[in-house]
């Protein structure tokens, strides 16, 4: 293993430990009646930033290490890249997305014309975060965010979509993973345990130095941390995605499967312990 190899792995780990799940956390936050709450939503605010540094490094890492990187050392000009990315998407879609989309509702049929605008915007933004050198998921992710007050005012199609990608896409995507990875052989409860320890301590403790900083007392500063461990799914994608990019071999991939698993089992749980709410149901 080359210097190189071992720091491009250490900048994916980084960027996975960096993650929350933000689907995953909103869910739990509104199940135990946080969600509106002064700590809901200082936890929202801070996986968004959590989502976009996570995916952020992680693009400049694949551009700059994956497969069809150049290896010319372009970081600055790559970060610069996805920063524009990020802000031009979300820019143009508080802008210009919520009247295309009302124009949708009230010319097409629906909800059939708005959801297919959906989708099809989203396909749009993993296409050209694709073309940039970046990864699919990040493009879709950023248009995710630039349609946030168009779902604020129009919840039900993407209810609608919500339900369909749930019943039938992340099915496809946990046996697509199994089926690429055995599991079995790459299970070493050495390296699981210590990614998982690192995961906890590093979030939880991190976050609760910077809510301390912020004036936050310990119980709450705590809370927040707890909230933020969870990756979910965002940072099972992550995980596959450096795997199948070669940035992460079996025995850490599994490792941080299992770490995204753990992390987001226990935000609940323990966000209850902390705030004297009730867990989500399961």
């Amino acid at each position: 293993v080359t210097a190189k190899d071992r720091f491009s792995t250490a900048l994916f780990m980084g960027s996975i430990l960096s993650l929350s799940a933000n689907p995953v956390i909103a869910r739990i936050l509104l199940d135990m009646g946080l969600f509106k709450t002064e700590i809901g939503r200082t936890i929202m605010s801070a996986t968004l930033v959590d989502d976009l540094v996570g995916w952020g490094l992680f693009a400049v890492i694949l551009a700059e290490f994956g497969p069809n990187a150049t290896g010319q050392g372009q970081g600055l000009q790559i970060f610069a890249t996805v920063c524009a990315f990020i802000g031009g998407t979300i820019l143009v879609g508080k802008i210009v997305l919520p009247r295309i989309m009302e124009w949708i509702l009230e010319s097409m049929p629906r909800p059939s014309a708005f959801i297919s605008a959906v989708v099809l915007l989203a396909l749009v933004g993993a296409a050209a975060s694709e073309h940039l050198g970046l990864h699919s998921f990040l493009g879709a992710f950023i248009v995710g965010i630039a349609l946030a007050d168009v779902a604020q005012r129009h919840p039900e199609p993407f209810a609608t979509i919500a339900e369909f990608s749930y019943a039938v896409f992340t099915p496809i995507f946990f046996v697509s993973m199994a089926i690429g990875a055995d599991f079995v052989a790459g299970f070493d409860p050495w390296l699981v345990g210590l990614i998982t320890a690192v995961a906890f301590l590093g979030k939880i403790s991190g976050v609760w130095i910077g809510g301390r900083m912020a004036g936050m007392d310990d119980r709450q500063a705590l809370a927040v941390g707890c909230g933020l461990n969870a990756r979910g799914i965002l940072g099972i994608v992550m995980a596959a995605a450096a795997f199948d990019a070669e940035l992460s071999d079996l025995r850490l991939f599994v490792a941080c499967v299992l770490m995204c698993v753990f992390t987001t089992m226990a935000a609940g749980p323990a966000l209850a312990a902390i705030l004297g709410r009730r867990p989500p149901a399961a």
